[in-house]
């Protein structure tokens, strides 16, 4: 990698915010920045619209839900994530990105080994 690229990336490092500089709300996550950049527009997509419909679905059924990623963004209260629930949030999604390899590679080992005449062998 060239000089002037290296450098580059090194300063776009150190101008990102780091996860002390902006902290985690807990109904909004990075965004809201404690209250300091609220209120915000909500923007959403199809996936919000997707589990807004199967939220209101459960709540038809007379069962609890959670509030929706809308229902969150309207609340003005900001609330800290804990750092450890924070780094034990991180070591799960480490544990399931591990899983999910060790299966890719499994899977892909048993696609690439063939028998001497060319036909996959039987698992």
């Amino acid at each position: 990698m060239s000089r002037r690229l290296t450098t580059r990336l090194l300063r776009l490092e150190q101008a990102a915010p780091k996860a002390l500089d902006n902290p985690e709300c807990r109904h909004h996550g990075q965004a809201c920045r404690m209250g300091r950049d609220w209120p915000q527009p909500y923007v959403h997509d199809v996936e919000d619209d997707l589990a807004e419909f199967i939220t209101e679905a459960h709540r038809a059924c007379g069962r609890e839900t959670e509030p929706t990623r809308r229902e969150r963004w309207e609340i003005h209260v900001h609330e800290l994530v804990p750092a450890a629930e924070i780094e034990q949030r991180n070591r799960e999604v480490a544990e399931l990105i591990r899983e999910v390899e060790v299966k890719n590679e499994r899977i892909l080992a048993e696609l690439t080994s063939e028998d001497s005449d060319g036909s996959p062998t039987a698992a």
